[in-house]
């Protein structure tokens, strides 16, 4: 080591001295002019050469002025003559260049200068005797700078040096908008998440991959999780890249110093884990079955797990919520994760917040059916607008139904509601619980059946009876209420059933009394549930075709001579009454409906065309009128008025006062005779 510190001082001082020597040295002016104009200032050259001209380029001046230049000259030029004559031995000899162009006097004399590219002619002339001294400079093509001239020397053997110029890269470089740069190094390819990929195996044969491009599908028994989770990040609007990141981004992000940078990455784990698909690949897609061979998705990478947990101690309680729901995301809830969650819920005290809405989904997700939870599900469900978020709620009750009666008594609590809507949410959610329902709320729904003031409440009660197999009790009480019940009960009980299409032959013959009732509203709304429930029996029809031709009321006759329509059977008997009421009917409304009526069976025959001709001169109502025209062009019927328009002159033209006033004379006349 001694050896190579004196090595090393003993070559500097002798670059030092070499440098001192030099300081002081200098070029002679015959190498200064070797080397080119590039090594000569300014103020040395001598650019007088440029300015003389001679022969036929020389300017016309007066004589004084001529022999004045003449001497000049001839002083120049004879100085050059000396230096041709003379010859130097520092120069070649001379070389004498003869050229088609020129006569044989002329002679050109090239003579070397002291520049390089630079050559002095000297053409002889005998007419004037005079030398003309032409300076041709010879330009050089400039060497193309090579890689290694342009780059610092120290690049070394990372130069790629190429002598094939297709393989110049001459296009200019720019910066291209949305190019994703690499962060780290790539990582080993993950097999199981990537659609159509598969490990390197070489110890089998190559399997045909399917051409068919692989449709990707999310695990269904995942969605109420995907749901919670996505739900809570677009409320609190967190964007993550759950495409594009990196394992190697995710840690760092998962120990960055800023909360939201950890909050995002978060929550990009737990949405990766609940949009994961289901288990790939399949038999019946990449063939790797056959191989015995199975791949099943991980929810989040094994590197990533310990830094998930390591959050749940996070000193921000909104990163640690994010993290106790990625743990329920990756199917690894524990107790911190739980306590954490519960705390959120129990902080929610207005019912509506975001974290406890995603808490009590993760909870009543995992099977925790305590009442705090119960009644953040019911809160979400009654007080919420939105139709997923009622439906995510009413799907979690009924999952934790069968392990609590709870959920039975405050959906019971909830029919007692002075808002409508709520309890048709009630009787809706009560239908699908899977807990058994006790003898009060079988009697809740069935007061509600008859007596709610609202006919969607009724409806619904009537759903949920039929739903939970409470049939039997419906239609006993419909059956009751027909037969012995008041008007008001009859009326409703044909509502009910026309909304659950039901008849049975025990209600059909109450149904028939009911055709035949002392009340209007009771004829009427029979026919109105006939039309509903288009049931194409005899008796019913006689009973319509009595109501529609015989009944006082005009309303009974416009309900039954529509649902004769709605119910679709026609028969000769049913073609002539109709083609009886459009004629004779005195009501308009009766007259109308039998146009419809005629429409929709789909009736076509003579007679149609001469009536419907004949009531289009005669109809005086506009409305029918206008009905009648419309069926005429539904069938093709010609619209021809030319009688009617003759007539109508006619009868204008005798009823004039004059031809009224000769007819009463000629009447007086006769009897006086």
């Amino acid at each position: 080591r001694m050896e190579q510190c004196l090595s090393r001082r003993r070559e500097k001082l002798f670059r030092q001295l070499v440098s001192d020597a030099s300081k002081g040295l200098t070029f002679s002016q015959d190498v200064m002019w070797e080397m080119g104009l590039d090594n000569i200032s300014y103020s040395e050259a001598d650019f007088s050469w440029l300015f003389c001209a001679s022969g036929p380029w020389a300017p016309n001046i007066r004589s004084k002025s001529r022999k004045h230049g003449e001497m000049k000259v001839l002083q120049h030029h004879a100085g050059l003559r000396s230096s041709v004559t003379s010859p130097l031995p520092a120069f070649p000899p001379l070389q004498t260049v003869h050229q088609h162009s020129l006569t044989n006097n002329d002679l050109f004399i090239t003579v070397p200068g002291p520049q390089d590219g630079k050559v002095d002619s000297v053409k002889r002339t005998g007419q004037r005797g005079v030398l003309n001294v032409n300076n041709k400079n010879h330009i050089k093509t400039p060497k193309l700078l090579c890689l290694e001239d342009i780059l610092k020397p120290h690049a070394g053997k990372y130069v790629y040096n190429t002598e094939n110029s297709f393989e110049l890269y001459s296009e200019l470089s720019r910066l291209e908008k949305g190019v994703q740069q690499w962060v780290v190094l790539p990582t080993k390819a993950d097999y199981a998440t990537e659609q159509g990929l598969r490990p390197p195996d070489y110890t089998r044969q190559e399997a045909k991959v399917a051409k068919e491009r692989i449709h990707y599908s999310p695990m269904q028994r995942l969605s109420s999780l995907r749901y919670a989770v996505e739900g809570w990040k677009n409320a609190w609007k967190i964007k993550t890249s759950r495409q594009s990141v990196t394992i190697e981004g995710l840690m760092k992000d998962l120990t960055d110093l800023h909360s939201q940078v950890r909050l995002a990455a978060i929550v990009t784990c737990a949405s990766r884990a609940v949009n994961r698909p289901k288990l790939c690949p399949h038999s019946d897609e990449t063939g790797l079955a056959q191989h015995g061979q199975s791949y099943e998705v991980e929810a989040v990478p094994p590197e990533l797990q310990p830094l998930l947990l390591l959050a749940l101690n996070d000193p921000v309680k909104r990163v640690q919520l994010a993290a106790s729901v990625c743990q329920y995301a990756i199917g690894t809830p524990n107790a911190q994760a739980r306590d954490i969650l519960q705390k959120a819920l129990q902080q929610d005290s207005s019912g509506a917040g975001v974290d406890g809405w995603v808490a009590a989904q993760c909870l009543a997700i995992e099977g925790e059916a305590s009442q705090s939870v119960i009644e953040r599900l019911l809160s979400q469900l009654f007080l919420s607008n939105a139709p997923s978020d009622q439906e995510q709620a009413d799907t979690l009750l009924v999952s934790i139904s069968s392990k609590t009666i709870l959920v039975r008594s405050l959906l019971g609590e909830e029919l007692n509601c002075a808002d409508w809507k709520k309890r048709v949410l009630a009787c809706k959610t009560i239908s699908e619980l899977k807990c058994p329902i006790n003898k009060d709320l079988t009697n809740k729904l069935l007061y509600l059946m008859w007596n709610d003031w609202n006919g969607l409440v009724r409806q619904a009660a009537v759903e949920a009876l039929g739903k939970m197999g409470l049939g039997s009790a419906i239609h006993n009480e419909l059956s009751a209420k027909l037969h012995k019940g008041p008007t008001s009960w009859r009326v409703q009980a044909l509502i009910l059933i026309g909304q659950l299409k039901i008849m049975t032959a025990k209600l059909l013959a109450s149904f028939l009394r009911c055709l035949t009732d002392e009340f209007v509203v009771v004829r009427k709304q029979a026919c109105s549930t006939a039309a509903s429930l288009m049931i194409k029996d005899e008796m019913i029809q006689k009973n319509l075709f009595h109501l529609m031709q015989n009944d006082s009321s005009c309303e009974v006759k416009v309900a039954a001579i529509n649902a004769l329509g709605r119910i679709g059977w026609l028969t000769p008997t049913l073609q002539r009454l109709l083609l009886w009421a459009v004629q004779n009917e005195e009501d308009p409304s009766v007259r109308i409906v039998a146009c419809e009526a005629l429409k929709t069976l789909g009736v076509k025959c003579p007679e149609l065309q001469n009536l419907l001709q004949e009531r289009l001169i005669l109809e005086t109502n506009a409305q029918v009128h206008r009905h009648i025209e419309d069926l005429m062009k539904h069938y093709g019927y010609s619209q021809d008025t030319s009688m009617f328009h003759m007539i109508t002159e006619q009868v204008q033209k005798l009823c004039t006062k004059r031809n009224i006033t000769e007819k009463l004379l000629l009447l007086e006349n006769l009897k006086q005779q």
